[in-house]
């Protein structure tokens, strides 16, 4: 259980990264650090699956795939409608 009250705050310090890392970036490059997080997300969530029960790799799934998604569509959006 005390994994679950890890993921909160993991969540909050990616996105708070998130948004410095892609404070002077173009579209292209928050895109590609979009699909960086997806590949490193991906290998921790399984990681967790292994290590952990598979409760918390499921949890580790639902929050860092949508975030990573997110990232790419931000991404896209700041290179094509130029939201940033």
């Amino acid at each position: 259980m005390g994994f679950l009250w890890l993921l909160l705050p993991a969540l909050l310090l990616t996105a708070g990264l998130i948004y410095l890392i892609t404070k002077r970036m173009d579209g292209m490059q928050i895109v590609y650090t979009g699909l960086g997080f997806l590949g490193v997300s991906g290998l921790v969530t399984l990681l967790l699956f292994v290590v952990t029960t598979p409760i918390v790799g499921w949890i580790a799934l639902i929050i860092t795939f949508p975030l990573s998604v997110l990232f790419v569509i931000y991404g896209y959006l700041v290179r094509y409608i130029n939201i940033q």
